[in-house]
């Protein structure tokens, strides 16, 4: 089986490493895939072992779909080449739904008209309701999931291969924010949460982010300021993907936890990345990360702007030791059986079956 997809741009982020993590599953399967980009940016290094291409014109795209023999092409997002697949083309062609926008749904009404798509994959359970409420023609929608790849599990500190990694403070237990700099990845509240944790514990709030959105940037180190985190807030910015099993193993080392205070999110990596570490996880209770975590099980979860308890959440996943201990060991079950590479592809082949 060869299968093409169709990604918006190489940019750093968790559609290019899910995609990364799936083509290098489905590899070992001895399934070939190949990745077709609208726009170059900095997360290119990310499929240097993946074949990839980037088409700027719709007969270029033509072209790569007559050479390519594909039996899957599978749009990522991005919709605007989908009316110029070739009608002689006899596989099958996909929409991959990862979140939810007015672009997604304008996108899933433009399927309805052109008829060319004969499923849409959706990333998180909660997406397929929606999506089935814009679609008005007779197309099939799954749930296809995640997978992890196996790089993220826990790094002892004699097998480091990145000798900047950052290691906390004396005593210090990190917080750690591992998101974009944007006002829907709630960071506020995560500066609030710290400021009452650092009042009974010795904390070290860690932001792991891009800062493609300088102003954004500049109000999170304005509140930390104001909270008295400035001192012992750590930024971090640009650390490649291949470096993160690391990071997060010295926040587990740390006794620390992964904050996660997002409104909204499609399937979270920097939920299952951590979790696969063994890195405990608090975080809002909102679709996509809700069907990650059972709360009490293998993370807990708050409700978006409830402070109080999400402190007390994460003192308890810090200082409790039976409870720490259990998130862990659920967390690790959770990848294991429900977002290993072999999981997903026995899960994303058979519904390609039913195609």
């Amino acid at each position: 089986m060869r299968i093409l997809y169709v990604a918006p741009s190489s940019r750093e982020g968790g559609l290019q490493t899910t995609l990364r993590n799936r083509i290098g599953a489905l590899r070992a399967h001895g399934i070939h895939s190949e990745v077709v980009f609208l726009e170059k940016s900095e997360g290119e290094y990310i499929f240097k072992d993946i074949v990839h291409y980037y088409v700027r014109s719709p007969g270029e795209f033509q072209k790569q779909i007559m050479i390519g023999n594909y039996d899957v092409i599978s749009f990522i997002y991005a919709l605007s080449f989908l009316p110029y697949v070739p009608k002689t083309y006899q596989g099958k062609v996909l929409y991959e739904v990862r979140g939810w926008n007015r672009e997604i749904a304008g996108n899933l009404k433009l399927i309805s008209r052109l008829r060319k798509v004969h499923a849409v994959m959706c990333i998180a359970k909660y997406l397929k309701p929606l999506v089935m409420a814009q679609l008005t023609t007779s197309v099939q929608v799954f749930v296809d999931g995640n997978a992890v790849d196996p790089m993220f599990h826990l790094i002892m500190p004699q097998e480091r291969k990145w000798k900047d990694c950052p290691i906390p403070g004396k005593g210090r237990k990190v917080i750690a924010f591992a998101a974009r700099m944007e006002r829907s990845k709630n960071w506020f509240e995560f500066v609030r949460i710290c400021e009452r944790l650092n009042s009974i514990d010795k904390i070290e709030p860690w932001f792991i982010c891009n800062p493609t959105n300088r102003d954004e940037l500049a109000k999170v180190q304005q509140a930390c300021e104001r909270s008295g985190l400035k001192g012992i807030s750590r930024f971090m910015y640009n650390i490649p993907n291949h470096y993160m099993p690391e990071v997060f193993s010295e926040v587990r080392r740390s006794g620390g936890i992964i904050l996660s205070p997002s409104i909204r999110e499609g399937l979270g990596n920097h939920i299952l990345e951590p979790l696969a570490i063994g890195v405990p996880i608090v975080s809002t209770d909102v679709p996509g990360k809700n069907e990650i975590i059972t709360h009490g099980l293998n993370g807990l979860l708050y409700k978006t702007g409830d402070i109080n308890t999400a402190a007390e959440y994460a003192a308890g996943a810090m200082g409790d030791e039976t409870l720490r201990n259990a998130l862990i060991a659920n967390g690790l079950t959770t990848i294991r059986q429900e977002y290993s590479p072999s999981v997903y592809v026995e899960r994303y082949l058979g519904l390609l079956a039913r195609l």
